[in-house]
Protein backbone atom coordinates (compact mmCIF):
# COMPACT_ATOMS: atom_id res chain seq x y z
CA UNK A 1 0.00 0.00 0.00
CA UNK A 2 1.71 3.13 -1.24
CA UNK A 3 2.82 5.71 1.35
CA UNK A 4 1.23 3.83 4.25
CA UNK A 5 2.42 5.21 7.60
CA UNK A 6 3.28 2.29 9.86
CA UNK A 7 3.78 4.76 12.69
CA UNK A 8 0.03 5.32 12.61
CA UNK A 9 -0.50 1.60 13.02
CA UNK A 10 1.98 1.39 15.89
CA UNK A 11 0.82 4.24 18.06
CA UNK A 12 -2.88 4.73 17.35
CA UNK A 13 -6.13 2.78 17.50
CA UNK A 14 -5.79 1.68 13.90
CA UNK A 15 -6.15 -1.82 12.44
CA UNK A 16 -5.61 -3.20 8.95
CA UNK A 17 -8.01 -5.58 7.21
CA UNK A 18 -7.04 -7.64 4.15
CA UNK A 19 -9.75 -9.13 1.94
CA UNK A 20 -7.56 -11.68 0.11
CA UNK A 21 -4.51 -13.86 0.66
CA UNK A 22 -2.66 -11.81 -1.95
CA UNK A 23 -3.25 -8.59 -0.03
CA UNK A 24 -2.37 -10.23 3.28
CA UNK A 25 0.93 -11.46 1.82
CA UNK A 26 1.66 -7.95 0.56
CA UNK A 27 0.81 -6.42 3.94
CA UNK A 28 3.02 -8.89 5.84
CA UNK A 29 5.89 -8.27 3.44
CA UNK A 30 5.69 -4.52 4.09
CA UNK A 31 5.46 -5.16 7.84
CA UNK A 32 8.73 -7.10 7.69
CA UNK A 33 10.34 -4.35 5.63
CA UNK A 34 9.41 -1.95 8.47
CA UNK A 35 11.02 -4.18 11.14
CA UNK A 36 7.72 -5.47 12.53
CA UNK A 37 7.85 -8.98 13.99
CA UNK A 38 5.45 -11.32 12.21
CA UNK A 39 4.47 -14.73 13.56
CA UNK A 40 4.33 -18.01 11.60
CA UNK A 41 0.54 -17.98 11.08
CA UNK A 42 -0.02 -16.16 7.80
CA UNK A 43 -3.18 -17.82 6.53
CA UNK A 44 -5.89 -15.50 5.24
CA UNK A 45 -9.15 -15.14 7.18
CA UNK A 46 -11.57 -12.42 6.14
CA UNK A 47 -12.75 -12.05 9.76
CA UNK A 48 -9.35 -10.96 11.06
CA UNK A 49 -7.86 -7.51 11.41
CA UNK A 50 -4.24 -6.71 12.26
CA UNK A 51 -2.75 -4.39 14.83
CA UNK A 52 0.76 -3.79 16.16
CA UNK A 53 1.37 -4.36 19.87
CA UNK A 54 4.37 -3.24 21.89
CA UNK A 55 5.36 -1.07 18.90
CA UNK A 56 6.95 -4.03 17.12
CA UNK A 57 4.80 -7.17 16.96
CA UNK A 58 1.95 -7.95 14.55
CA UNK A 59 -1.16 -9.30 16.21
CA UNK A 60 -4.49 -10.41 14.72
CA UNK A 61 -7.96 -10.28 16.23
CA UNK A 62 -11.52 -10.40 15.00
CA UNK A 63 -12.53 -7.26 13.13
CA UNK A 64 -15.79 -7.10 15.10
CA UNK A 65 -13.85 -7.13 18.38
CA UNK A 66 -11.48 -4.42 17.16
CA UNK A 67 -14.41 -2.24 16.14
CA UNK A 68 -15.92 -2.69 19.60
CA UNK A 69 -12.66 -1.36 21.01
CA UNK A 70 -12.97 1.72 18.77
CA UNK A 71 -10.23 0.79 16.33
CA UNK A 72 -10.34 2.49 12.94
CA UNK A 73 -10.26 -0.24 10.29
CA UNK A 74 -8.19 0.43 7.16
CA UNK A 75 -8.72 -1.75 4.08
CA UNK A 76 -5.34 -2.78 2.67
CA UNK A 77 -4.82 -2.06 -1.03
CA UNK A 78 -2.04 -3.14 -3.37
CA UNK A 79 -0.58 -0.49 -5.62
CA UNK A 80 -1.48 -1.27 -9.22
CA UNK A 81 1.77 -1.56 -11.16
CA UNK A 82 0.18 -2.69 -14.41
CA UNK A 83 1.38 -1.00 -17.58
CA UNK A 84 -1.75 -0.95 -19.70
CA UNK A 85 0.31 -1.15 -22.89
CA UNK A 86 2.17 -4.20 -21.61
CA UNK A 87 1.72 -7.95 -22.00
CA UNK A 88 1.08 -10.11 -18.93
CA UNK A 89 0.69 -13.75 -17.95
CA UNK A 90 -2.53 -15.36 -16.81
CA UNK A 91 -1.73 -15.05 -13.09
CA UNK A 92 -0.64 -11.43 -13.41
CA UNK A 93 -3.92 -10.57 -15.10
CA UNK A 94 -6.00 -12.42 -12.51
CA UNK A 95 -4.20 -10.63 -9.65
CA UNK A 96 -4.61 -7.16 -11.15
CA UNK A 97 -7.73 -7.11 -13.34
CA UNK A 98 -10.31 -4.46 -12.49
CA UNK A 99 -14.07 -4.46 -12.93
CA UNK A 100 -15.19 -3.91 -16.55
CA UNK A 101 -11.74 -4.68 -17.95
CA UNK A 102 -11.21 -7.26 -20.66
CA UNK A 103 -7.84 -8.84 -21.44
CA UNK A 104 -7.35 -10.64 -24.75
CA UNK A 105 -5.01 -13.60 -25.31
CA UNK A 106 -2.25 -12.96 -27.85
CA UNK A 107 -1.38 -16.66 -27.97
CA UNK A 108 -3.79 -18.06 -30.54
CA UNK A 109 -2.58 -21.60 -29.90
CA UNK A 110 -4.74 -21.84 -26.79
CA UNK A 111 -8.54 -22.03 -26.52
CA UNK A 112 -8.73 -19.37 -23.80
CA UNK A 113 -9.56 -16.24 -25.78
CA UNK A 114 -10.03 -13.57 -23.13
CA UNK A 115 -10.57 -12.77 -19.47
CA UNK A 116 -12.91 -10.10 -18.16
CA UNK A 117 -14.15 -8.99 -14.77
CA UNK A 118 -17.83 -8.23 -14.27
CA UNK A 119 -19.26 -7.24 -10.88
CA UNK A 120 -16.25 -8.74 -9.07
CA UNK A 121 -16.54 -12.04 -10.97
CA UNK A 122 -13.76 -13.18 -13.33
CA UNK A 123 -15.12 -14.62 -16.58
CA UNK A 124 -13.06 -16.89 -18.87
CA UNK A 125 -14.08 -16.78 -22.53
CA UNK A 126 -13.17 -19.72 -24.78
CA UNK A 127 -13.42 -20.45 -28.47
CA UNK A 128 -15.83 -23.02 -29.86
CA UNK A 129 -13.31 -25.87 -29.71
CA UNK A 130 -13.27 -26.27 -25.95
CA UNK A 131 -14.14 -29.74 -24.65
CA UNK A 132 -17.13 -29.90 -22.34
CA UNK A 133 -15.45 -32.62 -20.29
CA UNK A 134 -12.39 -30.76 -19.07
CA UNK A 135 -11.03 -27.29 -18.46
CA UNK A 136 -7.32 -26.75 -19.11
CA UNK A 137 -5.62 -23.38 -18.81
CA UNK A 138 -1.97 -22.85 -19.70
CA UNK A 139 -0.56 -20.47 -17.09
CA UNK A 140 1.95 -19.17 -19.64
CA UNK A 141 -0.80 -17.74 -21.86
CA UNK A 142 -0.11 -14.03 -22.43
CA UNK A 143 -2.67 -11.25 -22.49
CA UNK A 144 -3.02 -7.61 -23.45
CA UNK A 145 -5.72 -5.18 -22.38
CA UNK A 146 -8.65 -4.62 -24.73
CA UNK A 147 -8.73 -0.85 -24.61
CA UNK A 148 -11.94 1.09 -24.89
CA UNK A 149 -12.29 3.67 -27.63
CA UNK A 150 -11.86 7.17 -26.24
CA UNK A 151 -14.91 9.42 -26.48
CA UNK A 152 -13.91 12.93 -27.57
CA UNK A 153 -15.47 16.15 -28.92
CA UNK A 154 -15.75 16.43 -32.69
CA UNK A 155 -12.78 18.82 -32.84
CA UNK A 156 -10.50 16.31 -31.09
CA UNK A 157 -11.69 13.58 -33.43
CA UNK A 158 -10.77 15.74 -36.43
CA UNK A 159 -7.33 16.37 -34.99
CA UNK A 160 -6.78 12.62 -34.64
CA UNK A 161 -8.15 12.03 -38.16
CA UNK A 162 -5.64 14.49 -39.57
CA UNK A 163 -2.92 12.53 -37.79
CA UNK A 164 -4.03 9.41 -39.73
CA UNK A 165 -5.67 7.80 -36.71
CA UNK A 166 -8.90 5.86 -37.11
CA UNK A 167 -11.96 7.57 -35.66
CA UNK A 168 -15.57 6.51 -35.43
CA UNK A 169 -18.95 8.15 -34.95
CA UNK A 170 -22.08 6.59 -33.46
CA UNK A 171 -25.34 8.18 -34.62
CA UNK A 172 -28.72 6.64 -33.90
CA UNK A 173 -28.11 2.90 -34.45
CA UNK A 174 -25.30 3.27 -36.96
CA UNK A 175 -21.54 3.30 -36.46
CA UNK A 176 -19.23 4.97 -38.99
CA UNK A 177 -15.46 4.48 -39.03
CA UNK A 178 -13.17 6.90 -40.83
CA UNK A 179 -9.60 6.37 -41.91
CA UNK A 180 -8.01 8.81 -44.34
CA UNK A 181 -5.89 6.02 -45.79
CA UNK A 182 -8.04 2.94 -46.33
CA UNK A 183 -11.54 2.90 -44.87
CA UNK A 184 -14.51 5.23 -45.27
CA UNK A 185 -13.37 8.83 -45.57
CA UNK A 186 -15.23 11.87 -44.30
CA UNK A 187 -15.50 13.19 -47.85
CA UNK A 188 -17.49 10.07 -48.85
CA UNK A 189 -20.56 11.00 -46.76
CA UNK A 190 -20.92 14.69 -47.55
CA UNK A 191 -23.93 14.02 -49.75
CA UNK A 192 -27.49 14.38 -48.41
CA UNK A 193 -26.41 16.23 -45.29
CA UNK A 194 -25.20 13.06 -43.57
CA UNK A 195 -21.92 14.59 -42.42
CA UNK A 196 -23.70 17.55 -40.81
CA UNK A 197 -25.94 15.16 -38.83
CA UNK A 198 -22.90 13.28 -37.58
CA UNK A 199 -21.11 16.48 -36.58
CA UNK A 200 -24.09 17.89 -34.70
CA UNK A 201 -25.65 14.77 -33.22
CA UNK A 202 -23.12 11.95 -33.29
CA UNK A 203 -20.85 10.61 -30.56
CA UNK A 204 -17.22 10.71 -31.68
CA UNK A 205 -14.45 8.33 -30.62
CA UNK A 206 -10.77 7.79 -31.31
CA UNK A 207 -10.20 4.11 -31.99
CA UNK A 208 -7.74 2.34 -29.71
CA UNK A 209 -5.42 -0.15 -31.36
Amino acid sequence: MKNFDFGTLKYNYVAVHCNSQNKLDNFIKQCEENDIIVGPDREFDKNYGYIIVDSERLYCDYVAALKNEDYDIIEWEIENKIDYDGIYTLMEVINNIKNNEKWISIDTLYTLQSIEKVENCIVFNYDGNMSNKSLTIDINTRFKLAKKDKKVPFEKAMQAYNEYKTIKCIWQKDTFEFDGNERLRLIDIKEEGMLLNLILNGEWYIKEE
